[in-house]
């Protein structure tokens, strides 16, 4: 049976209609105040259902396809609104510990674009209309015992959740790892505990889709009950 969570007065509603329908072919969802009545494949793996809302894989994996590297944008100021959904969806990342120990630094005004491309050298960064700065607080990472601080990984997660919400939201984006860190902590003014992990220039695609993307095959990436090359 779909299982919907008890989270608002109306998701009650939702899930007394969900129990009296008794059938795992369908979901309810409460959207802009009318119930929906969505039909589900009957092969549940190909679904992720959760809270009443479902994703088909495929869908899943046609996002996740499209989003590219983006070195070409459009000349066109990146709305706000846009920006903020997309840090959004950043935060909801998972991190060790839950401590989220990330911060993002957004730019938007030409002064300060300008002095980041002293950070990052390239000819094409110059055509970003935003940029993000996304930040490590080594104070609020959790550390293993062996020592191993555990906020560069969480910045990986967090940041693939930003550029895959920013290619929802139509917007291309790159992960800049090969820029000048100790400039960059002087141009944002930064106290010695917080790391600048990625730059993340972030706009309008001037090409909406990339070129075929080059990866490995996915027998050569997995072993099965132990460690095989």
């Amino acid at each position: 049976m779909v299982q919907i969570e008890n989270k608002t007065k109306e998701n009650d509603t939702e899930k007394i209609l969900a129990l009296t329908l008794k059938l795992p072919l369908f979901v309810l969802q409460f959207e802009q105040n009318k119930f929906m009545l969505r039909s589900i494949n009957k092969s549940a793996s190909k679904h992720i259902i959760r809270g009443g809302y479902y994703m088909n894989y495929n869908e899943f994996k046609e996002l996740v396809e499209k989003r590219y590297s983006v070195r070409k944008f459009e000349d066109k100021k990146v709305e706000k609104e846009k920006i903020l959904e997309v840090l959004d969806a950043a935060r909801f990342a998972p991190s060790a510990h839950n401590n989220q120990p990330w911060h993002f630094v957004v730019i938007t005004e030409k002064e300060i674009l300008e002095k980041m491309q002293t950070v990052y050298e390239t000819q094409w960064f110059k055509g970003a209309p935003a940029v993000i700065v996304a930040l490590a607080d080594h104070e609020e990472s959790w550390v293993r015992d062996d020592g191993k601080d555990h906020s560069d990984l969480d910045l990986g997660i967090t940041v693939d959740h930003l550029t895959l919400a920013a290619t929802a939201n139509g917007l291309g984006t790159c992960w800049v790892c090969a820029f000048n860190a100790e400039k960059c902590k002087v141009v944002l003014e930064l106290p010695e505990n917080v790391e600048p992990v990625a730059l993340i220039p972030i706009g309008y695609p001037k090409y909406p889709t990339a070129k075929n993307k080059i990866r490995e095959e996915l027998d050569t990436m997995i072993s099965w009950e132990g460690y095989k090359k």
